[in-house]
């Protein structure tokens, strides 16, 4: 068994062309964390995300909420391979949105 902790989420590009971004991080379809007020370059901390246990993967999904019907931005499968073990980041790059999310595997 593995455990996934989620270090840190950064806003490179913003989604929203007016206003801010409310991303919402959804681990194996359940929302874990929700944020709201981001602009370009803001980074937050995900250190108080409960770490999650998997066995073989755990999929990592991002979405931007907005009226009606939320954007995917995308989403991650991540592994129990000793070669995900240890900090890694993750890009989700869609619908003119550009974020970094940073995870731990152990």
């Amino acid at each position: 068994m593995s455990f996934l902790q989620l270090k840190s989420i950064t806003c490179l590009k913003k989604q929203d062309l007016v206003g801010k971004d409310k991303p919402i991080i959804k681990l194996d379809g359940n929302i874990v964390w929700s944020g709201f007020g981001f602009t370009k370059d803001m980074v937050r901390s995900l250190e108080n995300v409960e770490p999650r246990k998997f066995t073989n993967q755990i999929e990592l999904e991002l979405l931007e909420q907005d009226q009606g019907r939320d954007d995917f931005l995308g989403e991650k499968v991540i592994d129990d391979k000793p070669e995900s073990f240890g900090v890694r980041s993750v890009d989700f790059t869609n619908k003119g949105a550009s974020y970094k999310i940073t995870y731990q595997v152990r």
